[in-house]
């Protein structure tokens, strides 16, 4: 496939004016300070390899983050060059990053991460004077040339068996076989079997999320691990505990999730030897994905999120809908029985109130009402365990009580999970939140008819 990555030529002329800028920003690095060497528990972890000078062979980019693992700034070291960019240029620098990642042209094919990385290398390069193209953007668009081609991205995942392969939204789903991890293992050669037998240990047998994609590498991975996560939130809503606050999923991405084991050893006071150590798997279930689970969530409202994924310009209810859909998930991947209401309540109310300031339960619950239940003293008992529900949801938010009330807890679950499913059978019908909003009102004022009088 050719790779057609461009930019808009005023838009080149201005980004290159920036990168020139940051060049000439650089200042003097000072003397730096002994390093301290690590102490408590960080002194105790084994070290691989050593970092020297021996190791640096020529000039270098040191780029400084954050805790959060935000861009902070960089240093430039080379024969008699030892420079740093300043504040106020490093934010600059993050601005430029930010801006190019998000032109139209690049934002599907790139990252942010991408473009820090080359923006301060070619930096580097433009200030040790090595050859490199006359202007960055220039330098830029010749990698991507190179750097974005088609790839396949698999996701291994924790928590979930599937009976056989299916796709949601951008991901389809399948998983490792003995045969298909030899052929990846193609390369290594046939009497490594560390190496093989390490990977038939950890992914024979596991559930996968497969995403292809037109990227560079970094940017082809944070695809497939978004997509992959829209489309394990309409699973989640499928899993038991979406309705049972008792329950507990695991499925996530590998690695993402606590694995569902238990680690104990055991140990004389006294001190010496080791007792006894036990890692077991915990009573957890794994999530089955069947041919019968495939038919019943195709088939609900939440079902409707597979196409709703793929559309290109959904409609304002349909993203209001999935963004339901995600507050929820968020509640079932946790493991605290809290998170579920608190979500749960979340995911409705961004959904079925029209502001900040509309009054919660004289509006929401009957709203609920109207959306889960047909006749009237149904609709009133649904007012009802909303208002329960959501008192209980109350009390531990502002008074931090304990959640003992299992029934409650679960009915509010169960309203708030059906009241999102019948918003997404909906969606075809209405294409903004406020008319769907107009319609329920309209509907909760509708006079009923009288009832008969026999003769």
């Amino acid at each position: 496939m050719e790779n057609t990555v461009s930019l808009h030529p005023e838009a080149r002329t201005h980004f290159d004016r920036e990168a020139e800028a940051l060049v000439a920003a650089l200042q003097p690095l000072p003397t730096p300070g002994q390093s301290l060497p690590p102490q408590g528990s960080m002194a105790h972890v084994p070290i691989v390899h050593n970092i020297t000078d021996a190791d640096i062979v020529g000039p270098v980019t040191l780029t400084r983050t954050d805790w959060l693992g935000r861009f902070r700034g960089l240093e430039v070291h080379g024969t008699d060059i030892h420079e740093f960019l300043p504040e106020q240029a490093a934010r600059k620098l993050e601005h430029v990053d930010d801006t190019v990642a998000s032109r139209r042209e690049l934002r599907e094919h790139c990252g942010t991460s991408y473009i820090v990385r080359h923006l301060s290398d070619w930096v580097r390069r433009r200030r040790v004077n090595e050859p490199a193209d006359s202007s960055w953007t220039g330098d830029l668009l010749a990698n991507l040339a190179r750097d974005v081609t088609e790839r396949i991205i698999l996701i291994p995942l924790e928590g979930i068996h599937i009976t056989a392969p299916f796709r949601l939204g951008h991901v389809s789903f399948d998983y490792f076989t003995e045969a298909s991890i030899d052929e990846m293992l193609h390369s290594v050669p046939q009497d490594n079997l560390q190496i093989r037998n390490d990977w038939k240990r950890n992914y024979q047998g596991r559930v996968y999320a497969r995403y292809q994609c037109t990227a560079e590498s970094i940017q082809a991975e944070e695809l497939a691990i978004y997509h992959t996560d829209k489309a394990l939130e309409i699973l989640l809503l499928a899993h038991l505990a979406a309705g049972d606050i008792r329950a507990r999923s695991l499925i996530g991405r590998m690695g993402q999730v606590a694995p569902a084991q238990r680690h104990v050893f055991q140990m004389r006071p006294s001190g010496g030897p080791l007792l006894s150590r036990r890692g077991e798997p915990s009573a957890i279930m794994q999530f089955t994905v069947d041919a019968q689970h495939l038919f019943i969530m195709r088939h609900s409202g939440i079902g409707m999120a597979d196409q709703l994924l793929r559309k290109s310009q959904p409609t304002e209810l349909e993203e209001k809908a999935l963004e339901a859909i995600s507050h929820f998930a968020h509640g079932v991947a946790s493991p605290a029985p809290q998170d579920r209401l608190v979500h749960a309540v979340v995911a409705v109310e961004s959904l079925l109130l029209k502001n900040d300031n509309e009054p919660i339960e004289a509006n929401l619950g009957p709203r609920i009402a109207i959306l889960t239940a047909s006749t009237l003293p149904d609709r009133k008992q649904a007012v009802k365990e909303f208002r329960d529900g959501y008192q209980l949801r109350s009390k531990f938010l502002h008074h931090g009580a304990k959640l003992n009330e299992v029934d409650t807890a679960n009915r509010l679950l169960l309203l708030c999970l059906s009241a999102v499913d019948a918003v997404m059978i909906m969606t075809p019908q209405f294409t903004t939140k406020e008319a769907l909003l107009n319609h329920l009102d309209d509907e909760r004022l509708a006079p009923r008819e009288a009832p008969r009088t026999e003769v």
